[in-house]
């Protein structure tokens, strides 16, 4: 039997583009500024001092920087491409909406992530976030839905659960 406020869908490729475009921008700005301003300007100096060559240095920091956006972005591709190459074998994920939390359960996995843990829920045009954590989060297609009064109901029955869940764990006591 299927449990209640469930929403079933496979995963397709502008899934896995809006996944990986929402995990960029969940990334905190002061990394990505620390690591090229703070760090390579630093292994940059040391690399010139110890070959003393600052053409060779900045070369190969050059080098480096675009080789590791070249692996990224290769490595991207090839997920896509592995993962919708076959359809017949693409894993059919279910997010329910349960009394203890969201529970998620493809073909391959099942977890259960209770309400008190679940922060917030953000939408996109195309997506609902239940976000659990600034770098994790449960992504369900909104195309998986029949309608938008669904996803509508969908999302007010979570926020629901969420306040409640909130509001019960501001209540209890400290132990």
């Amino acid at each position: 039997m299927e449990a209640p406020n469930a929403v079933e869908f496979r995963i397709e490729e502008q899934d896995l583009r809006a996944s990986r475009k929402r995990s960029q921008a969940m990334m905190p700005r002061w990394y990505s500024q620390y690591y090229y301003f703070g760090l390579l300007p630093v292994f940059t100096a040391g690399l010139a001092v110890a070959i003393q060559s600052l053409t060779i240095a900045m070369s190969f920091m050059v080098l480096f920087v675009l080789a590791g956006w070249a692996y990224r972005r290769w490595a991207e591709l090839k997920l896509c491409r592995d993962r919708l190459a076959q359809p017949e074998r693409a894993l059919k994920w279910q997010v329910s909406l349960t009394d203890e939390g969201i529970a998620v359960n493809s073909d391959s996995q099942s977890s259960l992530y209770r309400w008190p843990y679940i922060n917030e829920i953000q939408q996109t045009s195309s997506h609902i976030y239940f976000v659990l954590t600034s770098r994790r989060q449960v992504q369900v297609p909104k195309r998986a839905f029949a309608t938008r009064e669904q996803v509508d109901e969908y999302v007010a029955a979570a926020a629901a659960q969420i306040a409640k869940h909130a509001t019960s764990a501001l209540a209890s006591p400290a132990e």
